[in-house]
């Protein structure tokens, strides 16, 4: 008996090839030196490729990595605080003008959010300071109809508007006619008025000049429920917005 030199088990004596490992043992120099053969050497295995992404895809990606990620540890804390505080003080601190001083802080945490490029960080804040503040944009000034200029008149009455204003809640329709003198229209709730409410019984209305017209509610019973001044809207020119003539007096409601 002998031993295989390749891996150390017994064969017998005349063996030429070892039963364990199959190597060949037909000379005492293979016995002694195993040779190396070509088919078991290593090659170097060739390394994976790595996928190719769609032509701009892998760009963009590669854009947004280097230039743009977010903030760790107390700089991401630091940074959520200012945003938080920055939209507390910002909208408690409002006005018609806009939002508080303190939405500034806003974009000032997102900037310090982000990390990567200056330039990147300074876009999404100027975003972000977008968002934020457009909100509290003030509405544009209503257009004013070339001439007929309109005006909101507060503490200037014509002598109609002025009498008016000693009209109240339940005085009859003869205290009213005695104070206003006869009406101009009248408008029941039966009429097809864009005035007419179905319940409001009766309307009577007084010409009044620049201004806007005096307008008196009754009820079923002829007693004053409601009532317009006419000193809302005044202009440079008489006041054309009225009834259509088909409701003008006299009719039998004027009475």
């Amino acid at each position: 008996m002998k031993t295989c030199p390749f891996c150390a088990e017994e064969i017998q004596d005349a063996a030429i090839v070892c039963k364990h490992c199959g190597r060949e043992l037909s000379s005492e120099q293979d016995s002694a030196v195993p040779a190396s053969s070509p088919a078991t050497a290593q090659t170097p295995s060739p390394a994976p490729s790595k996928p190719v992404s769609p032509r701009g895809e892998g760009q963009w990606r590669s854009f947004w990595k280097l230039n743009m990620g977010l903030a760790s540890g107390n700089r991401r804390l630091i940074a959520l605080g200012l945003v938080g505080v920055g939209l507390i003080t910002g909208w408690f601190g409002a006005d018609a003008e806009g939002p508080g001083t303190g939405m500034l802080l806003v974009p000032v945490g997102v900037f310090v959010l982000l990390t990567g490029g200056i330039s990147i960080r300074v876009l999404v804040a100027l975003v972000a300071f977008l968002v934020v503040f457009l909100p509290f944009a003030p509405d544009p000034e209503p257009d004013v109809q070339m001439g007929r200029p309109v005006t909101t008149v507060v503490n200037t009455l014509t002598p109609l508007s002025q009498r008016a204003s000693g009209v109240s809640s339940g005085m009859t329709k003869t205290e009213v006619l005695a104070l206003l003198d006869q009406p101009s229209w009248a408008v029941t709730s039966d009429d097809a008025s864009d005035l007419a409410e179905p319940d409001i019984p009766l309307t009577l209305i007084w010409r009044n000049g620049n201004c806007n017209p005096v307008m008196v509610n009754f009820d079923s019973a002829g007693r004053v429920t409601g009532k317009d001044e006419g000193r809302e809207l005044c202009g440079s020119e008489e006041y054309t917005f009225l009834p259509e003539d088909e409701f003008a007096c006299p009719r039998v409601a004027c009475q």
